[in-house]
């Protein structure tokens, strides 16, 4: 089954360029925000952000026999790198003065970004080279937990993909719902609904500690 010939890809290239962006970025503070947490240094620091933010897409490309993506496009890295540094200056020295629910919610709404933007580049750009669900599907999961779980490891941790959290879920559940949509609405607006129902999954399942029987 291929689906590309029944997609409306309006602005296709804008949108993977658009979603990789937020993507790096709510990633690279998320693997930060990880590596502070282990008492790594500046250096930690920001080798957890570029595996968080890059690992899933960098294996994706690998698997598609396609050029890995901040080969072609170096900003990412340093966007990442950037993203890292800051975020380790902000929370190292300045975390004691903010609000523990507000930091907490921030969290989730950025592990949000990163997961939902990250699952529909994933899916877009599996669709690019006329893959079947079945593809599209790992692809879109690869690039969405992908570099969150080989950041765990790194930092002597059992990936949290597998135990907690939902984004492995998530990332299924927000590629049936793009993948669906996009067969009554642009591209665009399919994207944005399956973004803003991450963010609200993921704060309900935070607020009642929802996951999956262990």
């Amino acid at each position: 089954m291929i689906l590309m010939s029944n997609m409306n890809f309006d602005n296709a290239g804008f949108l993977l360029s658009f979603f990789m962006l937020i993507g790096v970025i709510a990633s690279s503070i998320r693997g930060a925000e990880k590596a502070i947490s282990a008492q790594m240094d500046i250096t930690g620091v920001i080798l957890l952000a570029f595996v968080t933010s890059n690992g899933g897409g960098t294996i994706r490309d690998i698997l598609l026999e396609t050029r890995v993506f901040w080969l072609k496009d170096i900003y990412y890295v340093w966007i990442t790198v950037i993203v890292g540094v800051t975020t380790f200056f902000l929370i190292r020295y300045r975390k004691s003065k903010l609000n523990y629910v507000e930091f907490k919610y921030f969290n989730v709404v950025i592990d949000s970004f990163g997961v939902a933007t990250f699952a529909l580049v994933g899916i877009q750009k599996a669709l690019s080279f006329n893959y079947g669900i079945t593809v599209v599907l790992v692809m879109s999961m690869l690039t969405s937990v992908g570099g969150g779980l080989i950041a765990d490891i790194i930092a002597n941790e059992v990936p949290v993909v597998l135990c907690t959290g939902l984004n492995l879920t998530v990332s299924v559940l927000v590629s049936f719902i793009y993948l669906i949509l996009i067969h009554f609405m642009t591209s665009f607006h399919a994207s944005l609904i399956a973004i803003m129902f991450t963010i609200i999954f993921k704060i309900i399942s935070q607020k009642y500690d929802l996951n999956l029987p262990k």
